[in-house]
């Protein structure tokens, strides 16, 4: 789960980055990163506008999986295994079973006609 975490923070960086390089290259041509950039284009076959254009839209679309990779893992649920454990010899203790209905949410008893729990107020249908 951190894992997913670090991925989608890393991702959310590097979009970031991408993005503002774009932008930046876009908006005035004298950047630091002008010349790295411009010996990139020189081995491709497209114009440098095109390639500063899909720096915006990649480094956007980086930004987006990395967001929803980060949140989807914050908001995934934990669950917890409980195993209940009888020692050699013991007998497993019987439940009761009441002909009283009670309150699924804090077991008080109710009535078959009853719509709200009388002790915590909470719709039972």
């Amino acid at each position: 789960m951190r894992a997913r975490l670090a991925l989608g923070s890393i991702l959310l960086i590097i979009g970031f980055l991408t993005y503002q390089t774009g932008i930046s290259i876009i908006r005035d041509q004298n950047t630091l990163a002008t010349p790295y950039i411009n010996k990139i284009i020189s081995y491709l076959t497209i114009s440098q506008n095109v390639f500063y254009e899909l720096l915006v839209y990649f480094g956007g679309i980086v930004v987006i999986i990395g967001f929803l990779i980060s949140v989807s893992t914050m908001s995934t649920p934990k669950v917890i295994h409980v195993e209940k454990t009888i020692k050699p010899g013991s007998k497993p203790t019987p439940q009761k079973v009441s002909d009283v209905p009670s309150c699924k949410f804090c077991g008080a008893s109710i009535t078959e006609d009853d719509i709200f729990c009388p002790e915590c107020n909470k719709a039972l249908k």
